[in-house]
């Protein structure tokens, strides 16, 4: 009967080993499943790049010989004084003007120029000079006759002029 002692306390002996064995093995791969408490510090370059700023322009080969086109030369814009000087755009040339990036980190569109057919601003006139004052004495000009106040017929100011022109909007 001393054999079957012996082999009952190898069994609860194995037993206790095979479960506390287990338990380390559950221990070990519970820690290494859970939050990690080492801290991470953001990559130095996570960073937003920066805006690639300036004018772009979209569907703007240069224009044929003959064939009508806005001029950067002929804009009071000051977006449009970015571009190179005095150089022709196709009519439906688009100018996009990238700016820098805006709170929510996108990039800011400052304006967009775009060239086509509109009524061309006709250039301020100096207004004419008075005039030296009129001669009171210098007589009734109802003695003249009936045409003598009469003003000449003004000519009629021609209709808007239309043709390419740079329409900017902010």
């Amino acid at each position: 009967m001393k054999r079957s002692r012996t082999s009952a306390q190898t069994l609860a002996v194995g037993s206790l080993l095979a479960g506390a064995l287990g338990l380390v093995v559950l221990a070990s791969s519970t820690s290494t499943t859970g939050c990690s408490s080492q801290e991470t510090t953001p990559a130095p370059d996570a960073a937003l790049p920066p805006c690639n700023q300036g004018p772009f322009t979209f569907f703007c080969d240069p224009p044929a010989a003959g064939q009508e086109a806005c001029n950067t030369g002929t804009s009071e814009s000051p977006y449009l004084g970015r571009l190179p000087q005095d150089t022709n755009y196709p009519i439906g040339c688009v100018v996009n003007f990238v700016g820098a990036r805006d709170e929510q980190g996108d990039c800011s569109l400052e304006a967009v120029c775009k060239c086509v057919i509109g009524e061309i601003p006709e250039p301020v006139q100096p207004l004419p000079e008075a005039g030296p004052p009129a001669d009171e004495d210098a007589g009734d000009a109802g003695d003249a006759g009936d045409e003598a106040g009469a003003q000449p017929e003004p000519t009629p100011a021609p209709g808007p002029r239309t043709g390419p022109v740079w329409i900017c909007s902010t």
